[in-house]
């Protein structure tokens, strides 16, 4: 199957592909700008952070301080460095779990599809997809010491320090999303005007995740080159070791 162009009602333009070969075509065709960030969902989610999806004890902003607070004050012997700014913690609470205002992304288009399809689909019928942003120079955070995350008009993105082996293994990088008070929300990135027509989104039949894995692994990518610890070492042997469920014999 060839890249199909699908019709959307959107800024953002909607693709669909079937194979690696497609995927790779499209990104070479589409994108030559450095960088560009990619975002894997098995479902086709809004783009919110993880905090925007829980909810406050007391209010957003207040949690999310105490959060950060507690890590800070709590961590010391958990990790062996100290992070040297805001943006710093908030990537090392992102990549541990926490709730904060970072999503995530990578700088690596099929790192960006392996997320997309490392699970099997809800159903064949589903799509996973791959968005993709294209930032512009005032998009990115350029000077962490100077700026917070808390502050600002707009969502801006940000290439961290590789403050985790996550995080370097990933080519991680973050969009980090803007509170609107008098709203008491964020708004989703796909549909902000100021972001919509830098964004493309790519579906993936849930019928192809299977193949799509098992070409990614030829190349390398997987979840211990992804995930270089223990866990992902595990996590690999196991799916190289037994069938998923949308590869079982009908």
């Amino acid at each position: 199957m060839a890249i199909k162009k699908l019709k959307t009602k959107h800024k953002y333009k909607t693709f669909s592909i079937e194979t690696l070969g497609d995927y790779v075509e499209l990104v070479d065709r589409c994108f030559s700008n450095d960088p560009v960030l990619f975002r894997g969902q098995r479902e086709d989610k809004p783009l919110l952070p993880r905090i925007a999806r829980v909810k406050p004890r007391t209010s957003i902003l207040y949690d999310e301080k105490a959060m950060l607070d507690a890590l800070a004050r709590e961590s010391v012997g958990l990790i062996g460095h100290n992070p040297e700014t805001e943006w710093d913690w908030l990537a090392l609470a992102q990549h541990h779990g926490m709730a904060t205002r970072l999503l995530d992304w990578t700088t690596n288009p099929l790192a960006g599809l392996w997320f997309a399809v490392e699970k099997p689909a809800e159903a064949p019928t589903d799509s996973g997809v791959v968005w993709v942003f294209d930032p512009k120079d005032e998009d990115l955070v350029n000077d962490p010491k100077s700026q917070s995350p808390f502050s600002g008009q707009f969502t801006k993105v940000f290439i961290p320090r590789h403050v985790t082996a996550r995080i370097r293994a990933q080519s991680g990088a973050f969009t980090v999303h803007k509170y609107i008070k008098t709203k008491k929300t964020f708004i989703p990135f796909d549909n902000n005007p100021r972001y919509q027509g830098r964004l493309v989104k790519i579906c993936v039949p849930g019928g192809c995740f299977s193949n799509l894995r098992w070409d990614l692994d030829r190349y390398g990518v997987n979840s211990f080159s992804l995930f270089p610890d223990i866990d992902g070492l595990c996590r690999h042997q196991t799916w190289r070791n037994s069938l998923s469920i949308d590869e079982l014999p009908d």
